[in-house]
């Protein structure tokens, strides 16, 4: 489904993706989302990079004739709230998590494909800093919350370190 890809290629927030819209696409290599915290706080803005698969969902975007959100409600206009359709959509991500036999136990949730998104691009390769600035986040320490531990890399790190003798 377009909503999870988005969500695990982007890092975006829910109420971020569910405001897309032909503006967000505006630069040729990434999508562009601004955020403003609050009245008093300045608007915060961040480029995210296409993954192969955003490019495409993007050129199907874009060669429509509307310029709603790209993930409107049933009825075709935007979500009312983020509470509504993170419902929904966690209600979809249970249902196909059991269809192809893997255990919920944990009780998966949207907001968990963000996480995903943090741990996969660190894995790949991407600094703390790299990650917090494609994550909105204004604290390094909600960025590590994310990310998670990355057993291959630091059994890398630690295999190269040298013993003084």
């Amino acid at each position: 489904m377009r909503h999870f890809t988005t969500l695990t290629d982007t890092g975006l927030r829910l109420g971020e993706m569910l405001n897309l819209n032909k503006r967000n696409f505006r630069n040729e290599g990434e999508l562009v989302v601004t955020k403003k915290n609050n009245a008093k706080t300045k608007t915060i803005t961040r480029s995210i990079p296409y993954t192969a698969e955003m490019r495409e969902l993007r050129d199907r975007f874009m060669g429509q004739n509307h310029d709603g959100p790209l993930y409107p409600a049933a009825l075709g206009g935007a979500w009312s709230n983020a509470n509504a359709a993170s419902a929904t959509l966690n209600t979809v991500l249970t249902k196909g998590i059991k269809a192809i036999g893997v255990d919920d136990d944990e009780g998966f949730r949207v907001h968990d494909l963000r996480h995903t998104f943090a741990y996969l691009t660190a894995k790949a390769g991407a600094d703390l800093g790299d990650l917090q600035l494609l994550m909105g986040h204004s604290d390094i320490s909600m960025t590590m919350r994310y990310r998670g531990f990355i057993l291959s890399r630091a059994r890398t790190y630690v295999s190269s370190l040298r013993v003084a003798s």
